[in-house]
């Protein structure tokens, strides 16, 4: 995974590993769960969140993209397709 990795600093919230547990899908946790930590980050002195999807995972782009999140960086790597299926990562980010 780390051939499809992107130059990240300490000065960026980073939303990694989200995941809904089923019976709370669609319900509006995620989204409230991420409000409250932009706002927290913000208090903190954060003004950047990104997080890192795969290419491909439409559901995930388009929650991004509700958010406010964009598509700011991709990366194709051969092993991670061989590895994982998908053709690599996409970088979002959202400014606040």
């Amino acid at each position: 995974m780390y051939i499809c990795d992107f130059n990240l600093n300490n000065r960026t919230l980073v939303f990694d590993f989200m995941e809904e547990l089923e019976g709370f899908i669609d319900v509006g946790v995620l989204k409230a769960l991420m409000q409250k930590s932009l706002l927290t980050a913000r208090l903190k002195g954060y003004r950047i969140a990104q997080t890192m999807i795969e290419i491909g995972s439409l559901e995930s782009q388009l929650f991004y993209k509700k958010m406010g999140f964009r598509v700011v960086e991709q990366k194709e790597c051969e092993l991670y397709k061989e590895k994982f299926g998908r053709a690599g990562m996409s970088l979002m980010s959202i400014e606040f």
